[in-house]
């Protein structure tokens, strides 16, 4: 197994017509997600209006997870879901899709065969925890508070990148303060 630490100093923020939109990783490295020739990306977005129109990702899958705040999606002609606090949910990009609520989000988007998943993980302070993946890529994001991660400590905004060949992986993580993690894994 091979990790890195991504400080959120080391993030990527663009904006979008809503509002704004913070790169966590994509792959490969060499992807871009304007010319949308990645497998999987991860990202953080704000949503700063009140009703806004989903940009249309054809032959993407998007995970989507609310951080902070409510929104109602609805997906014209088929379905409408409201999303609260820490719940994942999976659309198709090629949705046309309106929110309806401001909020901060955690994403995950996948292409091709590349299949994902989102899950939140809250700890209180001193609380250990043993995470097994399976994944080629998993990401773990400290939403709020901080971790420890053998030596090193996670802040809020930083990422834990776990990926190699060996497809079990067992990472310890100590919350050193009430924490919140979202782990995105990648199956490649």
């Amino acid at each position: 197994m091979k990790y890195e630490i991504i400080s959120s100093a080391q993030n990527q923020t663009n904006r979008w017509a809503g509002g704004e939109t913070t790169q966590l990783f994509i792959f490969p490295a060499e992807a871009d997600f304007i010319r949308r020739d990645f497998q999987l990306r991860i990202s953080t977005a704000t949503v700063e209006q009140e009703e806004s129109t989903f940009t249309i990702f054809t032959g993407i899958t998007r995970r989507l997870m609310v951080l902070e705040g409510k929104i109602r999606l609805e997906h014209i002609g088929r379905k409408t879901v409201e999303l609260n606090p820490l719940e994942p949910y999976t659309f198709e990009g090629d949705w046309e899709t309106k929110g309806f609520g401001k909020v901060h989000d955690f994403n995950l988007m996948t292409t091709g065969r590349a299949a994902g998943e989102l899950r939140a993980v809250q700890l209180h302070a001193e609380d250990t925890i043993e995470l097994e993946t399976l994944s080629d890529i998993d990401l773990i994001y400290v939403q709020q508070g901080s971790i420890a991660f053998g030596a090193e400590t996670l802040q809020a905004k930083d990422s834990l990148l776990l990926h190699g060949t060996d497809k079990l992986r067992s990472v310890v993580l100590m919350a050193r303060e009430d924490a919140v993690l979202i782990c995105a894994s990648g199956t490649l």
